[in-house]
């Protein structure tokens, strides 16, 4: 998470001195982790979300991460998660600071 602070804040300074500047760049607006119930990585088999009743996004299919980034603004999401036959959907809202979203993080836990 450090990392992404240092970029942020390095990709956001030249707007800080401008009132109403917004730094043309995308932020991640969740991290989704896919866990077992003892807290392992577990990889989805599809992860889709929602925000603000949009139709469904699929952000992955077949070729998931147990750490999936989704969206780029704020707003109300719902994200589902399908591991095997379990599926599971989490809604989460993601504010925002007028020009991006403050990035916020949400663990899943699904049965192996």
């Amino acid at each position: 998470m450090r990392g992404r602070a240092v970029v942020l804040a390095m990709l956001t300074s030249a707007c800080v001195l401008v009132a109403g500047c917004c730094a043309d760049i995308r932020i991640v607006a969740l991290w989704l982790h896919v866990r077992d119930e003892a807290g392992a990585e577990l990889v989805p088999d599809r992860v889709a979300f929602e925000v603000d009743g949009s139709d469904p996004i699929v952000v992955c299919q077949a070729d998931c991460a147990a750490d999936v980034p989704i969206g780029s603004g704020g707003g109300r999401y719902f994200v589902t998660v399908r591991v095997g036959r379990t599926e599971a959907t989490e809604e989460l809202v993601v504010p925002d600071d007028g020009c991006h979203p403050i990035t916020q993080e949400v663990t899943v836990r699904l049965p192996r």
